[in-house]
């Protein structure tokens, strides 16, 4: 039987492998195809829109031939107006079973010519800063985006902030083939919607309509300000995730797959509760404050140089944290309203960097040395959470 099933493999992969090897090569004198993955992970929204963005702002600067033509794969997308936008840019044919094609067709042609290499380490600071937003609405999607608008309560021409805090009710529900058990390595990701609310209240003070945002939340948001909308329980809608996204005046996000898509229209981002320690946010115009690592047998809040040292900076796993007796801690209500203060502050023009702030972020982008993964980072870590916390910029006095 496992001689069998050996047999309808090879004849299932190899089979379209050598076909479609033979025919690129037989018609390249004339046309010149080459082949992409979208992304790894195509069931997620960051995956699908940052390599899709980053493959089409770097095609801008590639020398292409009249004769080259791209197609890219990809299956099961999480948001079908992103694809049908990326669509008008590229060929993407979107299938599960040419996607496992080409998986196995790359395992054993990986230094062909024919591959276009898609990669996302998050320090893309060249392009995402140097090379404009490649995706644009339609007459009729923007008059849809306005109508969407108008369901919501906002005026035509109102100024929008969107807000957004990771829970684990996403992959819960949408995600189900793993359990919450198997899915909790991502729980050191979580944040309470709640400590955004003051944020959100100031921006409605300032002239804003405050927007939560999120495909599927944990709770729905409980708030009498009419301004302050819960489009995640209410209104959400695969259109209005991309819309919202790329008209609100800036994006208050956290270490989620949705914070992409403010990055891939050149929306500015307020990034909270980030972590690990190295996907800053891309933009020149984007600020951040980092969540707090405490160590419990010391009681004190790890630096900055101990976690780049430890390798801290590169955790993605929950269960890393919890073996090593560090908490995470989350930012509070006070260091998220400080954030987006300073935020508005630089949007409206009237930001005055201080020559401690200065240094203070000159200190800490010097811990980024040349061969770290994030140096050259081009946004701003918070000014009053640095001035704060300065204490963590020096290892041996945290």
């Amino acid at each position: 039987m496992r001689l069998l099933v050996k047999y309808v493999i090879m004849v299932t992969f190899w089979l379209p492998t050598i076909l479609i090897f033979a025919l690129l090569k037989l018609v390249r004198p004339v046309i010149f195809f080459r082949l992409g993955i979208l992304t790894d992970n195509p069931r997620r929204i960051g995956h699908l829109a940052g390599h899709a963005e980053l493959y089409l702002r770097r095609r801008t600067q590639e020398y292409n031939s009249a004769r080259q033509f791209d197609i890219l794969f990809t299956s099961n997308p999480p948001n079908l107006q992103l694809l049908r936008m990326i669509k008008r840019r590229v060929l993407v044919i979107n299938g599960s079973i040419w996607l496992k094609i080409l998986w196995f067709m790359r395992r054993f042609t990986r230094n062909s010519r024919v591959w276009i290499d898609i990669p996302f380490n998050f320090n893309e600071f060249y392009e995402f800063n140097n090379i404009s937003p490649q995706l644009t609405f339609t007459a009729d999607e923007e008059e849809l985006g306005q109508k969407l608008l108008r369901s919501m309560g906002v005026p035509i021409g109102a100024p929008l902030v969107c807000f957004f805090a990771r829970d684990s009710a996403y992959l819960d529900v949408m995600h189900p083939y793993r359990s919450r058990l198997e899915w909790s390595y991502h729980d050191h990701r979580d944040c309470d919607i709640e400590n955004y609310l003051p944020a959100a209240e100031y921006v409605v003070s300032k002239g804003f309509f405050a927007v939560r945002m999120g495909q599927v939340v944990d709770k729905p948001l409980q708030h009498p300000d009419v301004e302050i909308i819960d489009y995640a329980s209410n209104y959400r809608s695969d259109f209005g995730d991309i819309y919202l996204a790329a008209k609100c005046s800036f994006f208050v996000g956290c270490n989620s797959g949705i914070v992409m898509l403010p990055h891939i229209f050149g929306v500015p981002v307020a990034h909270t509760n980030l972590i690990p320690l190295r996907h800053f946010p891309l933009g020149s115009k984007d600020i951040f404050i980092p969540k707090g690592l405490k160590q419990l047998a010391e009681q004190k809040l790890i630096s900055f140089p101990e976690i780049l040292n430890s390798g801290m900076f590169e955790w993605h796993d929950a269960e890393l944290y919890k073996l090593s007796d560090v908490k995470v801690i989350e930012n509070s209500p006070k260091e998220i309203l400080d954030l987006v203060k300073e935020m508005v502050t630089r949007l409206e023009g009237s930001w005055k960097t201080s020559l401690d702030e200065y240094n203070l972020r000159q200190r800490f982008r010097a811990l980024f040395e040349f061969e770290h993964v994030s140096y050259g980072f081009v946004s701003h870590i918070g000014s009053d959470y640095i001035a704060t916390n300065r204490y963590l910029l020096d290892e041996d006095e945290s």
